[in-house]
């Protein structure tokens, strides 16, 4: 059976919800759409630019009571949950329960993983029910691929990839549900177009770019060789029409590339997203999993509707819908400055005559098309770590920007 299984209940509610963001209704009777499941936050990578390393801590595993919960009360009129959160889902023991949970409600379930764990009767599971699968994928050659992934392989990710592509192709399921997913930072720019050549290589058919997010002044950050951007861009959209590889672009790799017309210009999360930490507080945005500031209460408290039509919830749908973002939600105004659609399409057919793909648009950046200056995403709260720094160090010029 295909996912999601559009029960009444899933119709309605769908409906309701996309009603009620038109309307930019800030009390909701309809529930979120997608579900972001945090089920840890322990990691078996130490990649630099996201975090320094630390031991496994099981107090960092979401509670199975509220797991339960969050699946006894939501999956059932959501339409994608996606078990993901700072750290690796795969690695859990209980990682095939939560994954049956997901399908056993008619759900879609979605997953991005390092692909360092390869788990063929979960991915069988998975791919019968037409799962989305994403693999994070920043290097083609192993020798990159070991330093921004430290303590993964490249030949591990080919493996699950392999296992992946089989399944998929065994149960025919949709060819681009399964991907790969590609964070653009300085140090992999060269490689991007042998990426794209390596999903061809895999068998997977979509490969998504965005942007790292990084501080503006660290040396990784691509505002520091546009000229590289533009032609790693042009080279990799080539290689992909060539190939018959579909390259996405989920938000431009910097304002001045922006595609004007296809950056977001409103956001349906705070309407139809929920995440939830696995500690059982509940946020609003898959790009803020790990950020326990943009919460706004815990299940271990309150219910989730008294959560979910908080004062906190209202203040954030009234301040997008009046485009009056304070600070508190500086990390909404980067993505009304650069993001386009992800996958928002899936839940909301509206968004998808603003995808930026190789299938959609004949170039993926424009010259000047942002005039507004650059910003971080989450400004002082940037995750780097000191490693970055030193892993294949880029020297910024101060009459430009060239290579170490």
């Amino acid at each position: 059976m295909k996912h999601p299984v559009m029960s009444a209940a899933r119709t309605d509610n769908q409906r309701l919800n996309i009603e009620e963001f038109d309307k930019r209704e800030t009390a909701l009777r309809s529930r979120p759409l997608a579900l972001f499941v945090e089920l840890t936050q322990n990691c078996n990578l130490e990649c630099p630019s996201c975090r320094s390393a630390t031991k496994f801590r099981p107090d960092w595993n979401m509670p199975p009571e509220v797991f339960d919960r969050v699946a006894d009360e939501l999956f059932d009129t959501a339409l994608l949950v996606d078990l993901r959160g700072w750290g690796e889902s795969t690695i859990l023991k209980g990682f095939p329960h939560a994954v049956d949970r997901v399908l056993a409600s008619g759900a879609r379930l979605r997953l991005v993983t390092n692909g360092q764990v390869n788990n063929r009767s979960v991915w069988d599971r998975m791919m019968a029910a037409n799962s989305q699968v994403v693999l994070s994928c920043d290097a083609a050659s192993q020798d990159l691929f070991s330093k921004l992934r430290s303590g993964g392989t490249l030949e591990r990710l080919r493996r699950t990839a392999g296992d992946l592509v089989r399944f998929r192709d065994e149960h025919g399921a949709d060819p681009h549900g399964l991907s790969l997913y590609v964070v653009v930072s300085r140090p992999n720019l060269d490689e991007l177009p042998d990426i794209v050549a390596l999903a061809d290589d895999l068998g997977i058919r979509q490969v998504t770019f965005a942007p790292i997010q990084i501080g503006l002044d660290h040396p990784w950050h691509l505002s520091h060789d546009l000229d590289g951007v533009r032609r790693a861009l042009d080279l990799s959209t080539a290689r992909a029409r060539e190939l018959g590889v579909r390259l996405q672009l989920a938000s431009s790799l910097d304002v001045e590339l922006n595609l004007d017309d296809d950056v977001k210009q409103m956001c349906m999360h705070p309407w139809a997203y929920a995440y939830i930490s696995y500690q059982g507080r509940v946020g609003f945005c898959d790009h803020l999993i790990g950020m326990t500031k943009y919460t706004f209460g815990s299940l271990t408290e309150s219910s989730f509707e008294d959560i979910w039509n908080s004062e906190g919830f209202r203040h954030l749908r009234h301040s997008h819908a009046q485009d009056a973002l304070g600070d508190e939600f500086s990390a909404c105004r980067w993505c009304y400055l650069q993001r386009y659609v992800d996958f928002e399409d899936e839940i909301h057919p509206e968004y998808r005559r603003h995808v930026v793909s190789t299938d959609t648009r004949t170039v993926l950046w424009a010259n000047g098309g942002g005039s507004c200056a650059r910003q971080t995403f989450l400004g002082d709260d940037q995750a780097e770590t000191p490693e970055s720094r030193v892993l294949l160090p880029l020297t910024v010029k101060s009459s430009g920007v060239g290579r170490a």
